[in-house]
């Protein structure tokens, strides 16, 4: 994880012309085709997957529920189906690998083992933002500055904080983004 935010402005416009839609779109198409391809052979990634969509599914912007289409909170209950990929990956490795020395087998556990260890320092780093309201906020108006609602928000602490022109200036500009 890189430069999150607690929440993330939709992406305008929200359609298929929009790169970040389009390709995000195909991603998600790509991978699931490849999924049914090895099904046969490998089953469990595409349980998982099936499993990260269907938790994710809400989020999609199907259901119009907030004024954010993704936060970082949506994620936790889905990536479990992302841990089931990445289990069932790992023992369709091991198995194969049934035959081969120890060397061999740890030497395709040392990727699986680096993710982990980037993940480790990436929450690290994300949880530096979360120490107080207005620390986090400050974070969030850098990684989503197009949000009105985090300049609001922003405006809000900073007026409890007893910065009055600084708050005045985030309010304003919550208004015009909005």
């Amino acid at each position: 994880p890189a430069d999150l935010s607690c929440a993330y402005p939709m992406p305008a416009p929200f359609t298929l012309s929009n790169p970040a839609v389009g390709l995000g779109v195909a991603g998600v198409c790509g991978i699931t085709i490849l999924l049914v391809l090895i099904a046969r052979r490998i089953p469990g990634p595409l349980a998982g997957w099936s499993c990260f969509v269907l938790a994710i599914a809400p989020t999609l912007g199907f259901v119009s529920y907030s004024w954010m289409l993704t936060a970082d909170k949506y994620l936790y209950f889905p990536s479990l189906g992302l841990l089931i990929v990445l289990g069932s990956g790992l023992a369709a490795a091991w198995v194969s690998l049934r035959s081969a020395g120890f060397a061999r087998k740890a030497g395709h556990l040392l990727p699986a083992i680096a993710l982990l260890a980037f993940e480790a320092r990436g929450v690290r780093e994300t949880l530096r933002h979360w120490t107080d309201s207005l620390t986090l906020y400050r974070h969030m108006e850098q990684v989503a500055p197009r949000a009105p609602a985090v300049h609001g928000q922003l405006g809000v602490l900073l007026q409890r904080a007893g910065a009055h022109d600084e708050a005045v200036r985030q309010l304003r500009l919550a208004l015009e983004l909005e």
